[in-house]
């Protein structure tokens, strides 16, 4: 691994930390997921012409996977929810992406949204990556959860994701729960 990767990956997980420590909550949902990465088409999509690039539209062919986690500070973790462009054109996404966790004893827990100033629409070339930083609160004796259910910010295409981590502390009836679910930013 080159240094380069490590210090821009830990920059962007410090200012997606950081990002989403400067604001408020709200609720959201999300849901469960089985391993790697996945790729779902929308059949939503509107294209836009803008004089200083070509013709962009909404992100209709986004892979989902999950990127490296890195501590958060107050014993919480970031695991990265990286969208990738597998389009042949550009592409925007703005906003956030609806998270649930479902564990191993039915339960799902529809993640709530880290509220804050909206972010700009990003535009993604073909291959182009962004993320979304999944703040959560470890804990050995704690929940376990099976899936990572994912749902693209413009889309009802929900990718399932297997679980890369493990237990965690479930506050899905808290007020201000650790766990949230961050805007979409520029990754890569």
């Amino acid at each position: 691994m080159s240094g380069t990767w490590v210090r821009g990956t830990a920059a962007l997980l410090a200012a997606l930390v950081a990002a989403t420590a400067l604001v408020g909550c709200s609720s959201n949902s999300g849901s469960r997921s089985k391993g790697g990465s996945t790729t779902v088409k929308s059949t939503k999509g509107t294209n836009r012409t803008s004089s200083a690039r070509k013709a962009t539209g909404k992100c209709a062919d986004l892979e989902v996977s999950t990127g490296p986690g890195s501590p958060a500070g107050d014993g919480q973790q970031v695991l990265l929810i990286v969208f990738t462009n597998r389009g042949t054109a550009e592409c925007t996404l703005a906003g956030y992406p609806g998270v649930r966790l479902d564990g191993a004893d039915g339960l799902g827990w529809d993640i709530v949204r880290r509220q804050g100033a909206d972010s700009p629409a990003l535009t993604l070339r073909p291959q182009g990556k962004a993320a979304a930083a999944l703040t959560y609160a470890p804990q050995p004796d704690g929940w376990e959860v099976r899936r990572l259910l994912v749902t693209p910010p413009d889309t009802t295409a929900t990718r399932e994701l297997a679980w890369p981590a493990g237990r965690v502390l479930l506050q899905d009836a808290a007020t201000h729960p650790a766990t949230h679910i961050g805007q979409v930013v520029a990754h890569g």
